[in-house]
């Protein structure tokens, strides 16, 4: 008979313990390399420590990378929550699932760019969400190759250059690092429009 956890009534209550009050669950399918585990130590010094440590029997099944950022930077005490409710199934099942289901998600890429953007602009290191200026560089890079498009012709002022010899088309990709545009693993060769930011030209 399959056994049924009653989850509403489950209520989370964070409690200190110290590194010796806590094991790592020795068969951990996810690697944490050394810069990750330097962007969460620079996470919790910019933030504090937000997530607690799920432990189960005092064993952690979510917030191992945590542990040890925390352990690098001298914490005596670790914020934890207990997950003993789960089965020995479910908890195998939920260490592997705590770190694959956050990997389903997507980015808003036009949404994460403005909201990175405001924070460069008020001066704040943005390093410390994971995301660097070169990820917006190469956001902007990518936006520079555009088809032309109803929409895009309504909301922006542009001027269109022709060129009628593959000469002058050349040199103009050139100044303008124009790359070539991939369509279902195929070069388009006419009829598309590359977009650029006329105030880089300027």
């Amino acid at each position: 008979m399959k056994e049924v956890v009653r989850l509403e009534k489950l209520k989370l209550e964070i409690k200190y313990l110290a590194e010796s009050e806590i094991k790592e669950y020795k068969n951990n399918t996810r690697v944490h390399s050394k810069e990750q585990i330097r962007q969460i130590k620079n996470s919790i010094k910019e933030f504090g420590m937000c997530n607690a440590i799920g432990l189960h029997n005092g064993v952690i099944v979510s917030g191992h990378a945590r542990f040890e950022a925390l352990k690098q930077l001298e914490y005596k005490e670790f914020p934890t929550i207990d997950l003993s409710h789960l089965n020995e199934k479910q908890k195998k099942a939920y260490i592997i699932a705590d770190n694959k289901l956050g990997d389903l998600s997507k980015w808003d890429k036009s949404l994460l760019n403005f909201e990175l953007q405001e924070l460069i602009n008020e001066d704040f290191d943005i390093s410390v969400t994971g995301f660097d200026i070169d990820f917006l560089s190469k956001k902007e890079e990518e936006e520079g190759q555009k088809e032309f498009t109803s929409e895009l012709m309504e909301s922006h002022n542009y001027i269109v250059l022709y060129f009628d010899n593959e000469l002058d088309w050349q040199v103009a990709k050139e100044k303008f690092n124009i790359k070539t545009v991939k369509t279902d693993g195929k070069m388009k060769k006419e009829g598309i429009g590359r977009i650029v930011r006329g105030a880089d030209f300027l």
